[in-house]
C-alpha cells in the first residue's frame, strides 16, 4: 500500500518525500502548488477523493500555516490548523487509512514558567494563534483515536534546522552569510533545534509503530544552544571566521522597537525556549546530529 503526504513541497515535506521513495515506498503527494507531484489538492479548499485514500496505509500530515506574524486572520488558523487535520484524519479513519502522522509542533505544549525545558507531560498554556491551533487540532485527533481504529501519532518537533531551512533561522543564516548580523555577546539562553534529517528519519520510524494510539513525542537534538552557539556553527559551515567582537545584548535588544518583525526576530534570538524528550528513548531513536555537524547549515 502507499503513503500520502500533505504539505510536500515545503522543507520537511521534500525531505520526507525522498527519504521514502529512497526506502522504496510507494508515495502519493498532496500540494496546492502546482510542481511535479502525483496530485494537486488545496486543502483548504476541500479534502481530496475518497478512492485516493482506499489504497492508503500511513497519512503524514505536514501542511499548515506556520507563523504568527504573517498572517493576521485567526479564523484562516483555524481552518488550515485545525479544521483541515481533523477532517482529513476523519476521512481517513473512514476509508480504512491504518496511521495519521501529525507534524504538530513544541509550541502546542507552550513553555515552562519556571525556564525549564518542558517536556510531552507539561501542560503549559499555549502562547498565540499558531500554538493555540496546533493544540487544537492535537486534541481533536487524540479524540478521534479514542472512537476510531485509526492509529494516530503526534510529533513536536523543536525548530527544525539544515540545508535550505525556514523562518527566523534561515533569516540568521542569511544575516550571518550576508555579514549584516553582528555577533550577540554570549547569554545564558537556552533553545532547542532538531535536524531536519534526524526529524525525518524519526517521522518514518515511528509511522512503522504499532503502539499506543494517540501518543505525543517532543523531538530535539538532545542539546541546548545559546544564541551566541547557533551563530559561531554558522559561521563555521560557510568557513567564516568567527568574529572576536560581540555586540551587547542591551544594544541588539534595543532594536525590537523599530518593527514588529524585528521584534519577533530579536524575541526569537535572546528568549530561552528549551524542551526534552521522555519518550523517544522508548522507541530506541537517537539523534545523530547537532549544530556542529558538516551538514547543519550547509549541503556537503
Amino acid at each position: 500500500m502507499a503513503v500520502l503526504i500533505t504539505g510536500a513541497s515545503g522543507f520537511i515535506g521534500r525531505r520526507l518525500t525522498d527519504k521514502l521513495l529512497n526506502d522504496k515506498q510507494q508515495v502519493i503527494t498532496l500540494s496546492r502548488q502546482h510542481n511535479k507531484i502525483d496530485i494537486f489538492c488545496d486543502l483548504s479548499k476541500g479534502m481530496p477523493s475518497s478512492e485516493i485514500l482506499k489504497n492508503i496505509d500511513t497519512v503524514f500530515h505536514l501542511a499548515a500555516i506556520s507563523s504568527d506574524i504573517d498572517i493576521n486572520n485567526d479564523e484562516e488558523y483555524e481552518k488550515i490548523n485545525v479544521d483541515t487535520v481533523i477532517n482529513l484524519a476523519d476521512l481517513a479513519s473512514r476509508n480504512g487509512v491504518r496511521n495519521f502522522i501529525f507534524i504538530s509542533s513544541v509550541k502546542a505544549g507552550g513553555k515552562n514558567k519556571q525556564q525549564k525545558c518542558s517536556t510531552e507531560y507539561d501542560c503549559n498554556e499555549p502562547e498565540g494563534i499558531y500554538a493555540k491551533t496546533k493544540r487544537k487540532a492535537e486534541l481533536g485527533l487524540i479524540e478521534l483515536s479514542k472512537k476510531s481504529s485509526l492509529n494516530v501519532k503526534i510529533i513536536r518537533p523543536a525548530p527544525v534546522y539544515g540545508p535550505d531551512c525556514k523562518g527566523n533561522l534561515k533569516t540568521m543564516f542569511n544575516g550571518v552569510k550576508q555579514g549584516w548580523l553582528p555577533r550577540l555577546k554570549i547569554i545564558n539562553n537556552k533553545r532547542s533545534l532538531i535536524h531536519i534529517d534526524d526529524l525525518v528519519d524519526f517521522i518514518v520510524l515511528i509511522s512503522k509503530d504499532n503502539k499506543k494510539s494517540g501518543e505525543i513525542y517532543i523531538l530535539t537534538d538532545n542539546q541546548n544552544y545559546c544564541t551566541q552557539d547557533i551563530y559561531d556553527s554558522m559561521c563555521s559551515s560557510i568557513g567564516k571566521s568567527i568574529p572576536k567582537w560581540s555586540v551587547p545584548y542591551v544594544l541588539i535588544n534595543s532594536l525590537r522597537y523599530l518593527h514588529p518583525r524585528i521584534e519577533y526576530i530579536i524575541g526569537k534570538l535572546v528568549e530561552s525556549e528549551c524542551y526534552r524528550s521522555k519518550k523517544i528513548k522508548q522507541t530506541g531513536f537517537f539523534p545523530k546530529k547537532t549544530i556542529w555537524s558538516n551538514d547543519a547549515w550547509v549541503k556537503k
